[in-house]
C-alpha cells in the first residue's frame, strides 16, 4: 500500500520549546551501527561544529557558575555520517536540511551550559543515548534575554551563551523521549544538567532554517 505524505507550512507558537514527532520513522539499524562506529574514537574524527563555523575551541572551553561554584561545561561535538544518511534523511525526516549527523556531548562536569544554538535553527533530535537516569534538557529564561533570541543577528562563530545558571529562571525541565524523533526550538537559551559524567549523551540531529521549515504530516 502506497504511504503518501502531506507537507504542510505550519506557523510555529510563540513559546515553542520542543515537541514530539511520533508519526517520523525510527533510525533504520546500521546507521545507528555506522555511528556508534564513528563514536568509538571521536578524538580521530572531523567536528563538523569547528569545520561549519558554528562553534570553537574557547568556547568548548567555557566555564560556568552553578550552585555558586565554577565548572567546566559539556558541549557538543559533530560527526558526519555520509551520502547515503544524508538521501534518507532527505526522504523521510526533512526535504532540505543545513546540517545533519550525529552528536556526542563532550566534557567532565554534569551540565551542558546555557546556550542558544548558533546560527538560528529548528532542530530534529533524535536521542539514542541520554546520559544517565536523571539527564534532562533545561530552558531558562533572563528578563534581559528574549526568549527566542534572533541568533541571525549575533553573527559570532560560536554560540550565544549566559555563564551564570544560578542569574536564570527555567521555563521548563524535559526528558526527551529514546528512539524518537523530536522537534526542538535552537533558539531558547537551553541546556542539559544532571549528566552522568560516567555514561554517553548522544543524538542525531537535523538542522532546519525556520524559513525553509516543512511538518510532515501522516495521513490516517
Amino acid at each position: 500500500m502506497h504511504d503518501k505524505r502531506v507537507r504542510v507550512r505550519i506557523m510555529l507558537p510563540h513559546v515553542f520549546t520542543w515537541m514530539p514527532m511520533p508519526h517520523l520513522p525510527q533510525i533504520p539499524a546500521h546507521f545507528i551501527r555506522r555511528a556508534y562506529e564513528v563514536l568509538e574514537n571521536p578524538q580521530e574524527q572531523v567536528n563538523k561544529n569547528f569545520e561549519l563555523g558554528i562553534t570553537n575551541q574557547e568556547y568548548m572551553d567555557r566555564k560556568i557558575i552553578k550552585d555558586g561554584k565554577e565548572v567546566g561545561s559539556h558541549c557538543q561535538v559533530s560527526f558526519d555520517l555520509g551520502e547515503e544518511w544524508d538521501r534518507w534523511v532527505v526522504e523521510n525526516i526533512h526535504p532540505v536540511f543545513d546540517d545533519t549527523g550525529v552528536r556526542l556531548s563532550w566534557g567532565d562536569s554534569g551540565i551542558g551550559g546555557p546556550h542558544v544554538d548558533n546560527p538560528g535553527k529548528i532542530r530534529f533530535f533524535y536521542l539514542l543515548e541520554r546520559g544517565g537516569e536523571d539527564t534532562e534538557t533545561v530552558f531558562y529564561y533572563h528578563p534581559d534575554i528574549p526568549f527566542i533570541f534572533n541568533m541571525d543577528e549575533w553573527n559570532e562563530k560560536y554560540p550565544f551563551s549566559y555563564d551564570n545558571v544560578d542569574e536564570l529562571h527555567v521555563v521548563e525541565r524535559a526528558q526527551f523521549p529514546l528512539h524518537t524523533w523530536i522537534l526542538f526550538n535552537g533558539y531558547t537559551l537551553h541546556g542539559v544538567e544532571n549528566i552522568d559524567t560516567t555514561k554517553r549523551r548522544i543524538n542525531f540531529n537535523v538542522s532546519v532554517r525556520p524559513e525553509t521549515f516543512t511538518h510532515c504530516v501522516r495521513p490516517i
